[in-house]
């Protein structure tokens, strides 16, 4: 379920648990819009430097949400 992948996405950041970040990284490029948004404040909020790559592929994403969440991890993991 959309909303299930959704709030998990969400608790993984709330925890900023790095265990998950290869699942984040899987997910971001994979799934719906509101999960892959939801991927990228989690991996912000992780601190994950090693999904910088994947975040600057996906700063064209054709969702706006998507976009301003992969540029707001973005602006936190580059600065």
């Amino acid at each position: 379920n959309l909303w299930v992948r959704y709030h998990a996405a969400v608790l993984i950041g709330e925890m900023e648990d790095n265990s998950l970040e290869d699942s984040l990284l899987e997910i971001i490029v994979k799934d719906e819009p509101p999960v892959a948004a939801a991927c990228a404040r989690a991996l912000e909020r992780c601190g994950s430097k090693k999904s910088v790559e994947v975040l600057k592929r996906l700063a064209g994403h054709p969702d706006g949400n998507v976009r301003e969440a992969v540029e707001r991890a973005l602006e936190a993991l580059l600065c």
